[in-house]
């Protein structure tokens, strides 16, 4: 085994014993992992463990491994001509075993947790990592409890329930982290500053340049929330460099989306300090929310020393990335993904890329798991938007209950008047008092399948209620 040594980034010190640690013991800092020589020879294993020269774990250590990482470098040609850059290539992350890149880390981080006898872990998620976290703990059969925010996209939710996690519901992220910090006494608490999450992320920046054959691009674009996949792809890079592969250090840029874009305006010295957990409304990329603080203070001394480049583009070019993405390559990402693709542009514009240069965008992460964002931008589209609508509203009848769609159907025949209304559901069987009736038909009223007419019958009014066309579609669909 090449054996690695923690380096503190804060304070410089350096540890070489075999032990887990994930802070520097003297003052806090984030540790990073070195080697002491820097040779890689390829293993015939398709996955991230082809890297092991270069990975901190020995071949007596048990991996823990799902067939993460080799996924492929694939030439965008059609999206190259909408943006007007020839070369652009996209690292396809979605075809990782959850779909994200994360599952590069925690590859790694549970394998090495499993060798020093960790038999359960915590942390807090706003979504891929959790679920990464709790597919490789089943695989390990290791304990996952996972600290979540209730705003959570259901499709990640979904994830962690099925790979058997214990999810705790939170208010939001701030909570999901003090909650989850609150067992650092007594048991293990992932973050994603941890040494060996990132070491397993940095075999990104390892692929992307065997699958070049060594030839460095221009630029790799990435998104980019507590900056580490941007940090790690540039220690992938400079160790390809000490093992004397390449010659060269492509651009790297980390990409952000306004109103979430923390790191470029502290580098520009817009706000003083990060805003670490702050939850945004409206947010299309919650996983690029700030997370670590700490990671992302790291990568913000490396913005401010110029060795990787941070910019940030507004919501709407991102979602028109995540359409042209899918429309003209095939590959359905997420918006956080998809900033990525935006940057391309951005950059193009702004004179920063030329259309000749070999530009490498990284898709973190699929859009599936992200239902909800995904309907937002969607819904209002005519082609698309009405069967979304469509499809909602059949759902929401699975929860009205038996007496509403009784009511309904009732309703679908003629309108009826409430004291009619109930008569007639008392010869279907269906026997409630009036005052709930007109409580029923004013929750119908409120999801758009009822309405009301006022009659004038001789001296007196009677309040007539009527299906409306979204009722009507509902009934047919039953």
């Amino acid at each position: 085994m090449n054996f690695p040594i923690y380096t503190c980034i804060e304070c410089g010190r350096k540890y070489e014993q075999d032990v887990l640690l994930t802070r520097c013991p003297y003052c806090g800092g984030l540790l990073q992992i070195v080697y002491k020589e820097y040779k890689l020879t390829l293993r015939d294993i398709p996955s991230l463990w082809r890297y092991m020269d270069l990975l901190p774990i020995s071949r007596r250590e048990k991996i823990v491994s799902l067939l993460e990482g080799f996924t492929p470098l694939l030439r965008a040609e059609r999206l190259g001509k909408i943006i007007n850059v020839k070369n652009i290539y996209l690292k396809d992350e979605t075809r990782n075993p959850t779909g994200s890149f994360t599952d590069r880390g925690t590859s790694l981080e549970i394998s090495k947790l499993l060798s020093y006898g960790v038999r359960k872990v915590i942390c807090a998620t706003r979504g891929d990592t959790g679920a990464s976290l709790a597919a490789y703990a089943a695989r390990a059969n290791v304990e996952a409890v996972i600290y979540v925010p209730k705003n959570i996209e259901m499709g990640k939710l979904y994830q962690m329930a099925m790979y058997g996690a214990k999810i705790i519901l939170t208010n939001n992220f701030i909570e999901a982290s003090s909650l989850a910090d609150s067992h650092k006494l007594e048991t293990y608490v992932f973050k994603p500053s941890s040494p060996f999450y990132l070491e397993g992320v940095k075999t990104i920046g390892f692929e992307i340049l065997e699958q070049l054959r060594w030839a460095e691009p221009d630029f790799i674009i990435v998104p980019m929330g507590n900056g580490g996949l941007a940090s790690m792809i540039l220690k992938a890079v400079r160790e390809l460099k000490y093992a004397g592969l390449i010659e060269n250090e492509p651009r790297i840029v980390g990409m952000q989306i306004k109103g979430q874009d923390s790191l470029i305006k502290a580098s520009k010295g817009i706000i003083k300090k990060l805003e670490s957990v702050r939850e945004f409304r409206k947010v299309i990329a919650g996983d690029l929310l700030i997370e670590d603080t700490d990671l992302a203070n790291y990568a913000l001394k490396l913005i401010k020393r110029g060795e990787i480049k941070g910019y940030s583009v507004d919501k709407k070019s991102v979602i028109e990335a995540v359409k042209n993405l899918a429309k003209t390559e095939g590959i359905f990402s997420e918006p956080a993904s998809a900033v990525a693709i935006a940057g391309i542009e951005y950059l193009y514009n702004l004179g920063e890329i030329d259309n000749k240069d070999t530009v490498i965008a990284v898709i973190t992460g699929a859009g599936l798991k992200v239902p909800r964002t995904i309907i937002q931008m969607l819904e209002h589209r005519k082609d698309i938007g009405e069967l979304i609508r469509a499809v909602a509203t059949r759902k929401k009848v699975a929860r009205i209950g038996a007496t509403k769609i009784k009511i309904l159907q009732l309703l679908k025949e003629k309108p009826y008047y409430g004291y009619d209304l109930r008569k007639k559901l008392q010869e279907h069987g269906v026997n409630i008092s009036l005052p709930t009736l007109y409580q029923h038909l004013e929750e119908l009223e409120k999801l758009g399948l009822v309405t009301r007419s006022e009659r004038v019958m001789g001296k007196r009014k009677r309040v007539y209620y009527i299906i409306t066309e979204k009722g009507l579609y509902l009934i047919s669909a039953q």
